[in-house]
């Protein structure tokens, strides 16, 4: 039992504190961390498939673990300085990352209750009206069938890659965008080094990872566990140090299978600020190609983003040309659905675009407030989508969602 507790925390790396790991800081005995450290390094070095196992079973334990689901009415401003109202059903870090991205300032919400999972739908058709938009999280399990044709299907999560070309080098430079951002790199001289030992991974975890994405994003830190990265470590990881003269000021772990390198995590020194300016992100991008490049693999998984192009992350890997990925590892879905066009609806969708989930494909969902369709396509538009939906208050009812028009016929417009 003791391992599974670990397992599962390490499973989840959502950056909470599991049960074991509470009574290890809180309660003084001994034993308890003596066995927690016992567990967590059993964790380390389990074998894979036990560890894949456990993993397998999230989606099944996200049924239990939401068979009640928070419900609640929240209002505030929208960027368009009007007051807006959502209907919200269900809580976590997705939940809050679109109400931060939804309305300016922190709103107030009204209690409906903790509803059972098996009521929930007809509590959220009984409510929705009154609402300006739905935004429900649920078991993925469970998603389809709560939330049918009814809903826009959004995964918390996408995953990105890139494909890794033959000569990075000229890559970058027949990219504008990228050449422009690597300018800072040359100027500064930075260059890699790798590292593959533990005691080198363990001090980029604590003094680069783990302050970068706490100072980075805040309460939506998505924060993987040391042993989790360790175990990855041991099993063809590597760590590459960003190096500025003769001191580093920024790390990525990367992990090579197959034909595959993964980049997992990355730091920057100090505050950031510097290792920033000095251009040290596109750095990691560009040296993680070359690094590929020199162990053959043909693909590079950049990770998971939020599932929105406008996202500060995403955009970033949009312009190193990265693609996009379903995610099958994911447990829970974000349902999106509003009564009729609006435009509080259409202000979150000009800003926060949303990539939604169709059968194995992914489709994008957007607001132009100049109409321009081919522009949207250019300034949204990433490998991996199938389809651009674009809302509009004068669109005509449609069987899909009022207010959404497929706009594939207009792509090369």
């Amino acid at each position: 039992m003791l391992y599974s507790a670990c397992a599962f925390h390490a499973a989840r790396g959502d950056g909470t504190t599991d049960h074991m790991s509470f009574l290890a800081r809180f309660v003084d005995l001994p034993d308890v961390r003596i066995l927690f450290e016992i567990a967590s390094k059993a964790y380390e070095h389990a074998p894979q498939p036990l560890v894949a196992a456990y993993q397998s079973t999230a989606p099944i334990r996200q049924i239990y673990k939401d068979r009640r689901v928070p419900v609640k009415l929240v209002h505030g401003l929208i960027k368009s300085r009007q007051r807006a109202s959502l209907l919200v059903a269900g809580a976590g870090p997705s939940i809050d990352y679109m109400l931060g991205r939804f309305f300016t300032e922190p709103p107030h919400g009204e209690t409906v209750g903790d509803i059972p999972l098996v009521n929930l739908r007809p509590t959220l058709r009984r409510l929705r009206a009154s609402a300006d938009m739905t935004i429900a999280q649920l078991p993925r399990l469970l998603s389809r069938w709560l939330g049918g044709d009814e809903y826009l299907r959004v995964p918390p999560w996408i995953g990105t890659g890139l494909t890794v070309p033959e000569k990075p080098e000229q890559l970058t430079r027949r990219q504008t965008h990228i050449w422009k951002d690597l300018a800072p790199a040359r100027r500064n001289g930075l260059r890699p080094r790798m590292a593959y030992e533990a005691a080198e991974f363990d001090r980029f975890y604590h003094e680069m990872y783990l302050p970068y994405a706490t100072r980075r994003f805040g309460k939506h830190a998505a924060v993987r566990p040391l042993r989790q990265l360790r175990r990855l470590l041991h099993r063809g990881g590597s760590l590459m140090w960003i190096y500025q003269a003769e001191a580093p000021i920024a790390g990525a772990l990367l992990r090579q299978h197959d034909r595959c390198l993964d980049l997992l995590s990355l730091g920057l020194a100090g505050t950031g600020d510097d290792a920033r300016r000095a251009g040290a992100i596109p750095a990691i991008y560009y040296f993680s190609l070359e690094h590929a490049r020199s162990q053959a693999c043909a693909f590079i998984d950049t990770g998971n983003s939020r599932p929105s192009p406008a996202d500060g992350v995403m955009w970033f890997k949009r312009k190193w040309n990265a693609g996009l990925t379903p995610r099958t590892n994911v447990a829970s879905d974000l349902l999106f659905r509003w009564e009729r066009p609006n435009q509080a609806v259409r202000t979150f969708l000009s800003h926060t675009p949303l990539i939604i989930q169709q059968g194995r494909q992914l489709s994008l969902v957007t607001a132009i407030d100049d109409g321009n369709v081919a522009g949207a396509y250019r300034s949204l538009w990433m490998d991996g989508l199938h389809r651009l939906y674009v809302y509009t208050e004068n669109a005509a009812v449609s069987s899909f969602l009022p207010g959404l028009t497929l706009a594939d016929s207009l792509k090369n417009a």
